[in-house]
């Protein structure tokens, strides 16, 4: 091999360690501007449950302490996306599909038969 082969074999791994390196990055910004939308989301659910929760309070509701279990649910998994970077979340995510096969794809089965049903009423048909 010459030293002009060399010098591109040599250019060409940095440029493609150079990409590999933006496409991280790039996924990584991405991952966490999703993530703080999640916890955006989340925290909008959570007030609606606690102001649902304080309503039926007033009312003396038998449902009140229902909300309240739902608004306490709802800010633990927002403190939770809160608190994890993106790659510990994803972690978790394999682990519980490791313990739990059968579960996951029965959600993905359910989530995905949604996304198929909300598309549909989306459609105009």
């Amino acid at each position: 091999m010459d030293r002009s082969e060399f010098e591109f074999r040599k250019t060409e791994s940095e440029s493609k360690s150079d990409m590999s390196e933006s496409l991280r990055e790039q996924g990584n910004r991405l991952a966490n501007s999703g993530k703080t939308a999640t916890v955006e989301e989340l925290s909008k659910l959570g007030n609606a449950f606690h102001a649902a929760a304080d309503k039926l309070h007033e009312q003396n509701d038998k449902f009140a302490q229902w909300a309240d279990m739902a608004a306490g649910r709802v800010d633990a998994m927002k403190d939770y996306f809160n608190e994890k970077d993106p790659k510990g979340i994803m972690d978790d995510v394999q682990d519980f599909s490791k313990r739990n096969p059968y579960l996951t794809v029965g959600s993905m089965f359910v989530a995905g038969a949604a996304l198929s049903r909300f598309l549909k009423s989306g459609s105009g048909r």
